[in-house]
């Protein structure tokens, strides 16, 4: 312990130099709390005050304690989950007293944070095994047909699961030689879910790059320096932003880069919640209000560029037709 009671807090976020810690104090009062309800306690506040040699030593101390603070909101609020680990890489339990982690009268950890989109959505009330079984079946069938991926009848385990069930839906069904092939029903099925999936992108693609200000109230798409507004766009439009992010994850390749085996991808669920992060990792949440007008700004950037589309196609047209005609020979 510090004079006057007071603890050290040392914070750091996974994957960032040693050099690039948080480091707090905070009241000897707190070592009665659990780690995680001590920390949620120390960043409830808005903002911190920094000594003038603390900012003069490490300018980028508000933004580093900005970044931790926001970590512990989006867990607080249950959109993300933090696992704590000491320095040397073991982990430290949440729900441990303060007072029985603190080493030398400081508490060191590492901050990890990943989104664990199926248990939130089964924790909002959300089908969580049908939505597995959905995830499933729909990664398996993009594996076979676009992949080659052999999954035999004589197979077990979840990918036989699998498989079994999207025969029963005669989405596929097995060759003679055992195999599972894609059906008649299967080719719609994946032609259907391709023709939604360009549907997000011709809509809504607009809004994965905004530049806003909301005091002006002035915004600008596709700056390359801007904010991913997609999937609140996608929940103020009623669009279901699980649904829509899966699909446009497993059709932008997403899952094909994925490091596990394609007999692991298609039925782990670490990997579904890898592929829907997006659901929860979000860099801000805009009220209403503010969404409202940015959205209408999208759309509108959307018909501008449209009609440019069609300019320069009625311009192209035109100039194909004057090439045509300077290449006849008068009769």
């Amino acid at each position: 312990m510090s004079e006057g009671g007071a603890f050290g807090i040392e914070l750091r976020l996974d994957g960032l130099h040693p050099g690039d810690s948080l480091r707090l104090e905070a009241s000897a009062e707190l070592t009665g709390l659990t780690v995680g309800d001590m920390l949620v306690e120390v960043f409830a506040g808005e903002s911190h005050a920094f000594t003038e040699s603390e900012a003069r030593d490490n300018p980028d101390l508000p933004d580093l304690y900005a970044q931790i603070a926001e970590l512990f909101g989006r867990w607080r609020d249950g959109m993300a989950t933090l696992r704590f680990y000491a320095p040397g890489g073991a982990e430290v339990d949440g729900g441990a007293l303060v007072s029985d982690a603190l080493g030398d009268g400081e508490l060191r950890l590492v901050l990890r944070q990943t989104f664990e989109v199926l248990d939130w959505f089964g924790a909002q009330g959300g089908g969580r095994a049908e939505l597995v079984g959905w995830l499933s079946r729909s990664a398996l069938l993009y594996a076979i047909d676009k992949h080659g991926l052999r999954v035999e009848v004589v197979s077990d385990g979840p990918l036989s699961s699998a498989a079994l069930e999207i025969q029963a839906e005669g989405l596929a069904a097995p060759n003679e030689g055992g195999v599972f092939e894609v059906t008649v029903s299967g080719r719609e099925f994946l032609g259907s879910a391709i023709a939604e999936t360009e549907s997000y992108i011709d809509r809504y693609d607009v809004f994965s790059d905004v530049l806003y200000d909301l005091e002006t109230r002035s915004v600008r798409f596709g700056t390359c320096h801007g904010e991913d507004l997609r999937v609140q766009v996608y929940e103020s439009e009623g669009i279901d932003p699980i649904r829509a992010v899966f699909l446009l994850r497993l059709y932008d390749a997403s899952l094909d880069e994925h490091p596990a085996s394609w007999t692991e991808k298609v039925v782990s669920e670490d990997v579904f919640d890898w592929m829907l992060s997006p659901v929860l990792d979000r860099a801000s949440l805009l009220g209403e209000d503010d969404l409202d007008w940015i959205i209408e700004a999208g759309f509108a950037e959307n018909e501008e560029r449209e009609e440019e589309a069609r300019r320069g196609e009625a311009v192209r047209a035109a100039l194909s037709r004057a090439h045509t005609a300077e290449g006849r020979v008068p009769g």
